[in-house]
Order: C-alpha cells, then sequence, then structure tokens
C-alpha cells in the first residue's frame, strides 16, 4: 500500500518528488469531505493543492497500516531500519519505481522509464488539457514563472483536433452565411488590413 500510495500521492498532488520526501503528517489537511496538501515548495514557497477522495481515502488506510500514533511531525513517508525511523530517500524511491517499470516493461516493453518526474509532467498535461488556465497550473505545481510552465503546455494533437473542429463547426465558420457580411463594409475591410 505504501508504494501504491506514494505514486497516487506523486500524481494526484503533482509534487516535485523531494516535496514528496519532505511532506509531514501535520502537511496532510482532512476537513469533512475534502482534503489538501499543503507543500513547502522550491525556495521555502508555501503552496496548498486539494487532493482527490479517492488518494484521501488511501491516506487513511495508509495510515491505519503505517502510523497508528500519528504523530503530526513524521515524515508520511519513511523508513525502518534496526528499529530507527527516517525520512524515506529519494533512491528507496528509485528502486520502488524500477521494480514496478521491470513488472510492466514484459506486458508492454515499449513503455518509458518511470521516474517521479514523469508523474509531475503527466499530472500537468492532465490538467492543462482539461481546460485549466496555464497560470493556474504554474500554481498548482509550484513554479515561480510561468515559462517553466509553458514547458508543459504543448498541444497534443488531439487538442489541435477538437479546436480546428471547434472553429470549423457550421454554427461557428464564417462561411456560415451565403455571403460574406462584411464584403461592402469599406470601415471594416479598412480595419481587417491594418488600415484604420
Amino acid at each position: 500500500i505504501r508504494d501504491r500510495f506514494y505514486l497516487a500521492l506523486l500524481y494526484d498532488s503533482g509534487c516535485r518528488n523531494q516535496e514528496m520526501l519532505d511532506l509531514k503528517l501535520r502537511d496532510f489537511v482532512i476537513e469533512g469531505n475534502a482534503a489538501e496538501l499543503h507543500i513547502l515548495g522550491k525556495g521555502k514557497k508555501h503552496r496548498v493543492t486539494p487532493i482527490s477522495k479517492d488518494v484521501a481515502d488511501l491516506f487513511v488506510r495508509y495510515c491505519s497500516i503505517f502510523h497508528l500514533h500519528k504523530q503530526l511531525d513524521e515524515y508520511i513517508f519513511y523508513t525502518k531500519r534496526n528499529g530507527i525511523t527516517t525520512q524515506m530517500s529519494s533512491d528507496n524511491v528509485a528502486r520502488f519505481m524500477q521494480k514496478y517499470e521491470n513488472q510492466i516493461r514484459i506486458i508492454k516493453p515499449e513503455i518509458t522509464h518511470l521516474h517521479p518526474h514523469l508523474f509531475r509532467h503527466t499530472r500537468a498535461m492532465h490538467l492543462y488539457m482539461a481546460g485549466m488556465p496555464l497560470p493556474l497550473v504554474s500554481e498548482w505545481l509550484g513554479h515561480s514563472q510561468l515559462e517553466t510552465t509553458s514547458i508543459y503546455a504543448r498541444a497534443t494533437t488531439d487538442m489541435k483536433r477538437r479546436a480546428a473542429e471547434k472553429i470549423t463547426n457550421a454554427e461557428n465558420s464564417v462561411f456560415k452565411a451565403e455571403r460574406f457580411k462584411y464584403e461592402n463594409d469599406d470601415e471594416v475591410i479598412k480595419r481587417l488590413y491594418g488600415l484604420a
């Protein structure tokens, strides 16, 4: 359940790997049916990200196994060796992701290399494709500059096709009318050519 919860939260939150590893129990807040994650990001910038109900339910299940005493200052993800609890390392994450990549590769050999940033990138693309404005995606990811988020905003072929269909749809088409309605309006034609 630990690995499943880690990967689900990694995608849902769009966190950087180190941000995930730095999370403490107090950073995962559930109030009623709403859950949110308080993230301390790059440059010590704080942001709050909503978390889905499915991932919140996984968190509760995970805590019932791995955080019985619910000390709020404990790391959400930890390792225990010789009775000593420490923050989980990025090497540990790389190991379990490699394990799952190897299992998937048996069924789907063309799979791309699994790494934490892939989940972040995928979440950003899914948010953008769902219609979330780029500045909001940028805020979600904790980017200090919008240009950084623009990397995730590459249009997919499907996005281009939907946009083209939208503007060529019979109701939106400039060719809908039998005749172009501005053909005899000299003032409009001048403005269209930048002459007015």
